[in-house]
């Protein structure tokens, strides 16, 4: 019994390293991680989900959701990454802001943590951003965010919080869902007469 539990173990060492082998290409470099990956995502990070609405059916300069829509919010997840959409159809100098519904959550004031306090740990015009009055080109806070294209198109960044970061100083939160989607931004408004993230 014990010489056929050591050699089942023996294959199973073997199969793992050859498996682990062939996440590895010719050139060293590792297999990227997606979805469909049979690895473990160690690094907490997850496919980016904002994306352009489609202009030519009117949805100019408007973001959408490959995760889809709950009460009017974009879901979006935890621990995305090195994101970029690029928005197509939009008003010169007009500008654009999008609320975020996660600022609304309670938060522990004696935690210490990066600001703002959002779910996103950066956005940023990386493209055709006009500055505001101080110079940035995207006015982020944990309410949202807010950007003025200077033509008809803007590139934005981001990456989102891991769920770990995200819940570190909101401990009063009763359920922790990290692996659902987050209900986050709205829809981007322009043009409003008076809007505080503008």
């Amino acid at each position: 019994m014990r010489r056929w539990s050591t050699a089942v173990a023996v294959v199973w060492v073997a199969a793992t390293l050859g498996t682990v082998a062939a996440a590895v290409d010719a050139t060293g470099a590792t297999v990227p991680y997606t979805p469909l990956s049979a690895f473990p995502n160690r690094y907490a990070t997850t496919p980016c989900s904002l994306i352009a609405a489609d202009d030519k059916l009117g949805e100019g300069c408007q973001l959408k959701s490959l995760l889809g829509k709950e009460n009017g919010r974009l879901l979006m997840s935890f621990g995305e990454r090195n994101c970029t959409v690029t928005l197509r159809g939009c008003k010169s100098g007009v500008c654009y802001s999008t609320r975020d519904s996660t600022g609304r959550l309670p938060q522990d004031s004696a935690v210490p943590r990066s600001l703002p306090s959002s779910f996103f740990s950066s956005v940023r015009v990386v493209a055709g951003g006009k500055p505001f009055a101080d110079g940035s080109t995207v006015r982020f806070s944990r309410d949202g965010f807010a950007f003025t294209p200077d033509a008809d198109q803007v590139t934005l960044s981001y990456d989102t919080h891991t769920c770990a970061e995200f819940y570190s100083y909101r401990g009063r939160v009763p359920e922790q869902r990290c692996l659902e989607p987050q209900r986050v931004l709205t829809a981007l408004d322009h043009g409003l007469a008076i809007d505080s993230l503008c």
